[in-house]
């Protein structure tokens, strides 16, 4: 009778066949697929990572899904939970970006119920009011906040201005509004995307722009003027393709831009300083050639003049020393400036809950903005 193998040659050749499975494996995928996309040492490893990113959906994770849909509840009472649930898918599938040619990414096209975006517009409710035979046309600039993130269609600031103006009766003519806000746009991009939509559509009466989160929260590209994603694009283009999507755009941030966290607040905010005025007079000169009317809008952030921020239930408790400094000086800008408004200074406690999640307005709070807006172009509306 044949004598079996001992118990150790047994796991030495198991060893033997796992190893040669293993480099088979990994001469595959070299060939096939890590000379593409690789971005570690062993192609499996690139492979796996690259397959759980396809696997997993990177865009709200079930505890993330549980936190917003408990602050929609604090902010929404009352009314449906179905309401709130609905809301926070919708909202977890519109956050996605798409490629632009000029632009480097924008909101990607949604269709739902309380969510939608087409092109780089998202939808107002109303978008058109009809009163009189004159039609006055705004156009709103901004990132998320503008866009309106965690808040429905008829809940955005461009809505709420819509709803405001239907109702006072001392405005005459028709308006028609257009929500151009982009998710993670810094102000250099929303100019970039008024310069090319005043290619293609009528041109407006007045252009808003609501600015200051991003310009700070987003650091430190904002320092170079440059999109979010300009890091991981050169990545890209040297051929070190980052597959494991979130972590290595952070990755590539942090790489291409190391000396910049090291930089002085005081250093920061000059920066930033210059950089947002340098916009503004692009804008202005853009405005004087094409015939509309810009308005600046310094945003109200929980990082900056609001007493409640470590009481409130849902804002963000974070700190970013350099609003103390770029703040004061956006505001003493704005003092010279006819065509500007600044709203840093309204978290009074005026609205007893500002904010819907960590730095996005609620729907009073958007009301609230839209209703200063209002009032600044008041003039404008009724001449």
């Amino acid at each position: 009778m044949e004598k079996k193998p001992s118990l150790s040659k047994r796991l030495f050749y198991y060893l033997l066949v796992c190893l040669l499975c293993f480099f088979i494996a990994e001469a595959i995928l070299s060939i096939t697929f890590h000379y593409k996309y690789g971005n570690n040492k062993l192609a499996i490893t690139d492979f796996f990572i690259s397959a759980k990113s396809r696997l997993v959906n990177p865009k709200l994770s079930r505890q993330e899904a549980e936190v917003q849909l408990r602050y929609q509840q604090l902010i929404r009472k009352g009314e449906s939970d179905e309401q709130s649930k609905l809301l926070v898918q919708e909202m977890a599938a519109a956050n996605a970006f798409e490629f632009d040619p000029w632009l480097q990414f924008r909101n990607i096209d949604v269709a739902s119920k309380y969510v939608n975006t087409n092109g780089f517009i998202r939808k107002s409710i109303p978008s058109f009011v009809a009163k009189g035979t004159d039609t006055f046309r705004i156009w709103f600039f901004g990132g998320s906040t503008m866009w309106g993130f965690n808040v429905a269609d008829d809940e955005t600031i461009p809505s709420k201005f819509a709803q405001r103006y239907r109702t006072a009766d001392r405005y005459k003519k028709s308006l028609e509004v257009v929500n151009y806000g982009a998710r993670a746009y810094i102000s250099f991009q929303e100019m970039k995307l008024l310069q090319d939509r005043l290619l293609y559509q009528q041109t407006p009466h007045l252009v808003v722009f609501l600015d200051g989160l991003n310009e700070v929260v987003s650091f430190p590209t904002p320092l170079h003027r440059e999109p979010l994603y300009t890091g991981f694009m050169r990545e890209y283009f040297k051929g070190n393709f980052p597959l494991a999507r979130g972590k290595n755009i952070n990755d590539s941030i942090t790489k291409f831009y190391t000396r910049d966290h090291h930089l002085p607040a005081t250093e920061v905010a000059n920066i930033l300083l210059s950089n947002y005025m340098l916009t503004t007079d692009a804008v202005t000169q853009t405005a004087k050639a094409y015939g509309f009317t810009p308005l600046f809008v310094w945003q109200p952030v929980p990082y900056y003049n609001y007493p409640n921020q470590l009481k409130d239930p849902i804002c963000d408790k974070d700190s970013f020393p350099v609003y103390k400094l770029l703040s004061p000086a956006i505001e003493a800008k704005f003092k010279k400036m006819n065509n500007s408004l600044y709203l840093a200074n309204i978290l009074d406690g005026t609205v007893r809950l500002p904010f819907i999640d960590r730095v996005h307005y609620s729907p009073e709070m958007n009301e609230v903005i839209a209703d200063r807006i209002l009032q600044k172009i008041d003039s404008l509306l009724i001449n």
